[in-house]
């Protein structure tokens, strides 16, 4: 129903396309068919931070980044969107107050939540936004996650999207938007590989295979690697022996990385890469990164944590430049890779 009445034009006004059940209008349209009842008397929706920010005195505020992730809001009306209102039999009333990504709002009431009431509360938006900005990034930064998921995120500017049919957009911090593209099999897939391969092995065990084989000059002989199919026998092209088994893991996450960034983001040249997450931490694993996109890449220092805390202090981390000193690519061996990428695409 959400496809018929609002998809063709949905991904102007939200940062999720096409509508998916999960998204909050999806829950809404599903509540007013079947318990309208639940909108009678005081009934509001709210996310999550919005509830905690309530219970700690704030007002029913949401800000734009988290709103236009649900379908309810328009990024393209700035204010909620009243055909999706409207197919929820619901008033903009029940959604509440709108901030921008960033805004400092002062306590209206005493905390419910804790003993001491804040004197403010900043609405921060979504983990991947505030992550994004306490790396200090902006129009020349593509940064990516390599948490258990695969994820891609850059700032766009002040032209609004949507960008790209893949992708996911909404509001930055500043008056600007973002991009984001994801894969599920990130570190995930890793985590998975390695039990295959060496179940009681530490994560530093496993790099140090990885980088032995290509220390030996073995990896262009390790298998393909696809993390699409983990939990499968066909996730590795062959057997090997478990360094370059180790190393075909890294090198396969990797391309899957260079093609959701050429396939989502239309990419032909890699700009510089910062990495964040749980596998920024391997420096086997960025320097594979390098080779296989032929560009720099860095291990940010900021974090959600550091990003709310910036936007609540009014800082604006990308004047710090919060990263380690870049991995450089490796000519000889960014050539091999681009042909094993090519080898790898056609599987």
């Amino acid at each position: 129903m959400v496809r018929r009445e609002l998809g063709s034009y949905f991904h102007a006004h939200c940062s999720f396309s096409p509508p998916v059940a999960q998204l909050q209008l999806c829950k809404m349209l599903w509540l007013s068919r079947h318990k309208p009842a639940v909108w009678e008397g005081d009934a509001h929706v709210v996310t999550l931070p919005g509830f905690l920010a309530g219970r700690l005195g704030g007002g029913f505020v949401t800000d734009r980044n988290l709103a236009a992730m649900g379908g309810v809001y328009s990024i393209a009306l700035g204010s909620w969107w009243p055909a999706a209102l409207s197919l929820c039999g619901v008033s903009a009333w029940i959604m509440g107050e709108l901030v921008d990504v960033g805004a400092t709002i002062p306590v209206r009431g005493k905390s419910r939540l804790v003993d001491v009431t804040p004197e403010s509360i900043t609405y921060a938006g979504n983990d991947q936004t505030v992550g994004a900005y306490g790396n200090g990034c902006d129009e020349t930064t593509l940064l990516v996650t390599l948490g258990t998921a695969l994820v891609a995120y850059r700032v766009r500017g002040d032209v609004p999207g949507p960008y790209h049919e893949g992708s996911f957009w909404g509001p930055y911090p500043g008056g600007r938007y973002y991009e984001l593209a994801t894969l599920d099999e990130g570190c995930l897939a890793l985590e998975w590989a390695r039990k295959q391969i060496l179940p009681h092995a530490s994560a530093t065990a496993f790099d140090a295979l990885a980088q032995d084989a290509i220390d030996q000059g073995e990896s262009c002989n390790a298998p393909f690697f696809r993390p699409q199919r983990l939990r499968h026998d066909t996730a590795w092209s062959h057997g090997a022996t478990p360094r370059l088994m180790a190393y075909s893991v890294l090198e396969g996450i990797a391309f899957s990385l260079r093609r959701l960034l050429e396939d989502v983001f239309g990419f032909e040249q890699i700009p510089t890469i910062k990495v964040i997450g749980g596998g920024s931490r391997s420096r086997v694993w960025l320097g594979i990164i390098a080779d296989v996109m032929h560009c720099p890449v860095c291990r940010g220092a900021g974090d959600a944590l550091l990003g709310a805390a910036a936007l609540a202090i009014g800082v604006d981390p990308s004047a710090s430049e919060p990263w380690t000193a870049a991995v450089q690519s490796h000519e000889g061996r960014a050539a091999a890779l681009t042909d094993r990428y090519r080898q790898w695409c056609l599987g």
